[in-house]
């Protein structure tokens, strides 16, 4: 795909460049065609180079058409590939949660607890890695029901209950992915037992965990090491069987969220994943220059508000829909960039992006245009060294770059926390903005480091190999560019490499107080030592990729 891309780039440059020589030539011609002596050779050689002139130019269109047409038929021959490879990974989910009745019977009955097990939808089919991948966050779960909502049989007569508890799992596919509930008529949410804990372990002050409200104390419960049992057993009471359940669901590109019953007391767990981790249905859109994704099952629909009815200063932004006003903020702020809100003009009609959160709340996220819907491959976040609270992986777009696939759900802050402050453009005091050069022959590594860097509120601009940085930042010297504050730098590189780009940048004493991060596949101990004795400030390995590591050592260097 990157060559493709890079391909593709190269016929349009050829294709300016002829329109360029074409326009010169048109401009030179009655000159040429005008000359005294020789005119007949003249005129002779001039409608030569006329026709040849016109036949390249037609050779280009040929070849451009033919470029299009074969791009236009591996995308047709990939996508009916893909769908095909998809159909044949699918499979019901009894192959998987065929036994998971039996297992949570035995379970209650070690526990001394009687409970009746009801499981449904077992018939509808999702891709095999992902039910494997299930089977364990939904055991852990129907154990975290067991040991800490179900009571004893006596205890549940005395509360006016049957003796026998019920354990619900119902299984179906809406929208794209399959949910799966777990619920239980047990103890329910102890909202009381959550506050006391938490502060009894130090996470929420007395006064902070009395003022908590029943979704921030529900949050608690994924917090590693967190438990309200009051005794460790071989099923509870180290406070990490929701951490890991929600950890692997994450990782499947997921949500997963606990309530209360509506219909009396216990609790509902609901897991929403993907029905196949090889493709998704995704929104694209655009903020300032980047080009993001959203799963299209965490939209609950597109819309249009005239821009100067919200970003109005009265309040939190609101927009009425079906009855209801659903709260306004935009995406830029919910990822902390620069520029928060979108530019408000006149008669401009916004576009808000409705988001689906937990307990049917709904948030519109303002953004710059939409761009597309599509299916498409994502890459998960944990195989790139993604942030899994923010982003769910990338995809490739059309032009052979990664767009980051937003975790929405996990952008917004929970109930009670507010929205962040969303703020308009103030182009007549712009705060000074950091600028990192982003220095890397591989268009989806430089391209992908630009969309995290820009996601957290700096200026980027790439180079595709150090002699290019080199004649950047001279130039930034020269005052003929934007100056550079900080420089991130690939290695292995064609015409100079990241380490003669390092000894050059150290050497010049112009730049020498540039800091300069490498970031490359050469993990040796050789290799490191030699750049951090060059002068680099940072030396980080790409198949150890963390971004938090990258963007710490980018605000401890600026």
């Amino acid at each position: 795909m990157e060559a493709q891309a890079a391909l593709g780039e190269e016929m349009r440059a050829l294709r300016q460049e002829w329109r360029a020589l074409e326009r010169a030539w048109r401009h030179m011609r009655p000159r040429v065609q005008g000359a005294g002596e020789g005119a007949d050779a003249m005129r002779s050689a001039t409608a030569a180079f006329e026709r040849r002139l016109r036949a390249l130019g037609t050779a280009l269109d040929h070849t451009h058409r033919g470029h299009d047409r074969l791009v236009w038929s591996m995308r047709r021959w990939g996508g009916g590939l893909q769908e095909d490879v998809r159909r044949l990974r699918m499979l019901p989910a009894e192959s998987q949660f065929g036994g998971l009745g039996r297992m949570i019977r035995d379970i209650s009955r070690s526990q001394g607890k009687e409970v009746e097990v009801d499981v449904r939808g077992l018939e509808v089919e999702a891709d095999r890695s992902v039910l494997q991948r299930l089977k364990d966050p939904v055991l852990h779960i129907a154990r975290n029901a067991i040991s800490h909502g179900i009571e004893p049989p006596e205890e549940r007569v005395l509360r006016g209950k049957r003796p026998a508890a019920r354990i619900a799992v119902t299984a179906a596919v809406e929208g794209g992915r399959l949910r799966l509930t777990i619920e239980d008529d047990g103890r329910g949410i102890d909202g009381a037992a959550i506050a006391r804990h938490a502060a009894e372990e130090g996470l929420l002050t007395p006064e902070a965990a009395a003022e908590a409200t029943p979704e921030q104390l529900v949050e608690l419960l994924f917090q590693p090491g967190f438990s309200t049992a009051e005794r460790t057993t071989e099923l509870a009471g180290r406070g990490m069987g929701l951490a890991i359940a929600r950890a692997e669901v994450e990782r499947l590109q997921g949500t997963l969220a606990i309530a209360g019953r509506e219909d009396g007391p216990g609790a509902v767990v609901t897991i929403e994943v993907p029905l196949s981790l090889l493709s998704q249905r995704l929104i694209f859109v655009g903020i300032e220059d980047e080009v993001m994704a959203v799963p299209s099952a965490d939209v609950a629909r597109l819309h249009r508000v005239a821009a100067e009815e919200l970003f109005s200063g009265l309040g939190t932004p609101t927009v009425r829909l079906e009855e209801e006003d659903v709260p306004v903020t935009s995406l830029a702020a919910l990822l902390g960039m620069e520029a928060a809100a979108p530019a408000v003009l006149p008669g401009r009609r916004l576009p808000l992006l409705v988001a689906k959160l937990a307990g049917g709340r709904r948030l519109a996220l303002a953004v710059d245009r939409f761009i597309a819907t599509r299916e498409a491959v994502v890459t998960a976040a944990d195989e790139i060294g993604l942030d899994p609270a923010r982003y769910l992986g990338t995809v490739l777009l059309d032009d052979g770059s990664p767009a980051l696939v937003l975790n929405v759900p996990r952008l917004v802050p929970a109930p009670g926390d507010g929205l962040p402050a969303t703020v308009r453009r103030s182009p007549e005091a712009p705060r000074p903005v950091p600028h990192i050069l982003v220095v890397d022959d591989s268009i989806t590594t430089r391209t992908l480091e630009k969309s995290i860097l820009e996601a957290h509120g700096y200026r980027v601009s790439l180079c595709v190999d150090g002699r290019e940085a080199l004649e950047r930042l001279t130039e930034a010297q020269s005052g003929e560019g934007p100056g550079v504050d900080l420089i991130i730098s690939d290695v292995e590189m064609p015409r100079m490499d990241g380490f003669a780009l390092l000894q050059a940048v150290k050497a010049d004493p112009r730049l020498s107080e540039i800091p300069v991060i490498l970031v490359t596949s050469r993990a040796s101990d050789e290799d490191r030592e030699r750049g951090l004795r060059l002068g680099a400030d940072a030396y980080i390995v790409k198949t150890r990729f963390d971004q938090n590591e990258l963007l710490a050592g980018i605000r401890r260097l600026l």
